[in-house]
């Protein structure tokens, strides 16, 4: 079997779904390095992705790493691929997909009901934006960068009165070893109230073809 070279970010959540592919190629008889990218993405952290407006912010340079030939394929989430790819690329392969829906998290309120009138809550994602005004037009919405351990730990230094998350960055394994999810597999930690609320985001590999005209992304 070939060996395959796996370009990832460096964060968490990239490490364990690019450890998730390795495992499944190695299970396939294949050789697997994992060789680490920082992104654009990575590099600016103090302002909301919104802001920033540069196309593929966490995947331009792990494809210039795909067409220097430096790594096979890549991991990605879905949510960070451009809409349309360039042409070098293709989608190869998309994995099981997690729980698609978002969780509310907040140390001091049970659900979006419970929050009181202009309540702070920190999410990035345009998408969440407009459902939470939505649901609460009142709500003060404010961007919240980092990992998930990061967010976490500025809601519970009181930043904001609530925060919303992918619930299946919740389910992942946690750097301190605790576990991810809750009673009955409801993604909240231990120490806090988590309700989940709505609405998809997917999350994908991303991989490179050979030396046959085209690399895939997936």
């Amino acid at each position: 079997m070939a060996r395959l070279r796996i370009g990832s970010r460096g964060s968490q959540l990239a490490l364990w779904q690019a450890h998730h592919i390795s495992d499944l190629l190695r299970a396939g008889g294949h050789t697997v390095e994992l060789e680490i990218i920082k992104t654009t993405g990575d590099k600016i952290t103090d302002v909301a992705l919104a802001k920033v407006g540069t196309k593929g912010m966490f995947t331009k340079e792990i494809e210039e790493a795909l067409i220097e030939n430096r790594v096979d394929l890549a991991v990605h989430s879905l949510k960070d691929l451009p809409t349309e790819l360039a042409a070098d690329f293709e989608i190869a392969a998309i994995t099981a997909r997690e729980d698609p829906r978002d969780v509310f998290c907040s140390l001091k309120f049970a659900n979006m009901e419970e929050l009181p009138q202009r309540a702070n809550v920190g999410t990035s994602s345009l998408r969440r934006q407009a459902q939470l005004k939505a649901l609460r037009p009142d709500l003060q919405i404010h961007p919240v960068r980092g990992n998930v351990d990061t967010r976490l730990r500025k809601l519970e230094s009181g930043d904001y009165d609530a925060i919303i998350l992918a619930a299946a960055g919740r389910r992942r394994p946690e750097p301190s070893g605790q576990g991810a999810t809750g009673p009955s597999g409801d993604p909240r930690g231990s120490n806090d109230p988590r309700r989940r609320t709505r609405r998809p985001g997917n999350r994908n590999s991303q991989r490179r073809r050979g030396n046959q005209g085209g690399r895939r992304i997936s």
